[in-house]
């Protein structure tokens, strides 16, 4: 007698004819028999004892040999609570080719792993940092310092490149001699040959000088007439 196909399915009852030799052949499954990969290629049933079972991994599916036929107990891999599945094991081969496989297989985006602010950009070249125009690459420390060595609006100093040490003729002040300026008793005193005045430090020393006292103020008349009257050291403009 020949069996046809079944589903094994939680909560679904099963023939009662079937119920025995199906329990007791269940029991063989902890014994690995073999693994095909399509039905196709599934050994002659002739050639099979009593409950050899086989697992096809295209169809995801066991088949049994029961009373001289084979029986398919057939595992949806449906994700409901409520049905029984079959474990689909994996060659040894299958497992490094899927381990070793970095084409994300997957297809796990960058967001699930918290870079879904990271653009995919690669590091650009010494030619494309120096050149400044794309915005599409990023940097690294050293392209950065090769970006700045190229694009720096200082190429040199005074012709002078490195480490350069600006000198009072490099900038034009060659004649200028490297004075500082006057305190208010230097200038006062009128007496020091190597410091600068100021506006305020010659109204310090005329302030200061007696001899200056009397030519300090003078009168100042802007008139349309001759000049009359008046002191000594007065100015009359006359228009």
């Amino acid at each position: 007698m020949a069996y046809s196909a079944i589903d094994i399915v939680a909560g679904e009852t099963i023939e009662e004819s079937w119920g025995d030799k199906i329990e007791s052949h269940l029991e063989r499954l902890g014994a690995y028999r073999g693994m095909v990969e399509s039905a196709a290629n599934l050994p002659d049933v002739s050639t099979l004892d009593e409950g050899d079972w086989y697992i096809l991994k295209t169809e995801q599916q066991i088949r049994m040999k029961i009373s001289g036929a084979y029986v398919i107990l057939r595992f949806p891999p449906a994700s409901h609570a409520n049905e029984s599945h079959s474990t689909q094991m994996a060659t040894s081969a299958e497992l490094s080719n899927h381990s070793g496989n970095v084409s994300n297989p997957h297809s796990v985006t960058k967001s699930q792993i918290g870079l879904g602010s990271v653009a995919n950009y690669g590091i650009a070249t010494q030619a494309e940092a120096e050149a400044g125009t794309s915005s599409t690459k990023y940097l690294t420390p050293l392209l950065v310092k090769q970006a700045i060595l190229a694009l720096q609006s200082v190429k040199s100093v005074a012709g002078k490149v490195g480490d350069v040490t600006v000198t009072k003729a490099d900038v034009g002040l060659s004649n200028v001699e490297n004075y500082a300026t006057a305190s208010q008793l230097e200038a006062e005193a009128a007496s020091s040959n190597d410091k600068y005045m100021t506006p305020l430090r010659v109204k310090n020393l005329l302030d200061a000088d007696p001899r200056l006292e009397s030519d300090k103020t003078r009168k100042i008349t802007i008139s349309e007439s001759d000049p009359s009257g008046g002191s000594d050291g007065d100015i009359w403009i006359k228009y």
